[in-house]
């Protein structure tokens, strides 16, 4: 219903990424989605946090174990709370998504993201992981959005404008 209301102009900016609010301008802040004011659309303040906020013009935040060492626990519970506790840090810093955790398989060391990754070989255990956490995330009022990459190995090269 919105996008109907916005103009090409409009729909292009909102995907692009703003600073986030600091005393200086700055590139940091890629994550958040800028406001449409004509259309009382807010800021949306986003932070990349897979293991933890990294920045976005704010102190770093709390550091997680890498993913794989959680979901080596196969413990839901313990998902489900390390989510709420980055949705309690989210909300603290004022953050409306976070972009974590990561759900990919990694069969190969040219993966420079593997780290952030829950799921290793096991499909099954990552969709159970991943999603306790989510909703742990999610419990706090703070968005998860479903993201994609493209291939790592080809992030480069792919053009989304032809």
């Amino acid at each position: 219903m919105i996008l109907g209301h916005m103009t090409l102009e409009e729909k292009l900016a909102y995907v692009s990424g703003v600073g986030f609010p600091n005393p200086s301008p700055s590139p940091i802040g890629i994550f958040n989605i800028k406001p449409i004011e004509r259309l009382k659309l807010p800021e949306i303040y986003g932070v990349d946090g897979s293991i933890g906020f990294t920045g976005q013009g704010a102190t770093p935040g709390t550091r997680y174990p890498a993913g794989q060492l959680l979901a080596s626990t196969w413990n839901r519970e313990r998902a489900f709370d390390e989510g709420v506790a980055q949705g309690q840090e989210g909300r603290a810093r004022g953050v409306h998504r976070i972009l974590g955790p990561a759900v990919n398989f990694y069969r190969t060391p040219f993966n420079g993201r593997s780290f952030e990754y829950m799921t290793g070989e096991d499909p099954f255990l990552g969709a159970v992981m991943v999603a306790a956490e989510i909703n742990g995330i999610q419990s706090q009022g703070v968005m998860r959005p479903l993201s994609t990459t493209l291939p790592m190995m080809r992030r480069s090269t792919v053009s989304l404008s032809t």
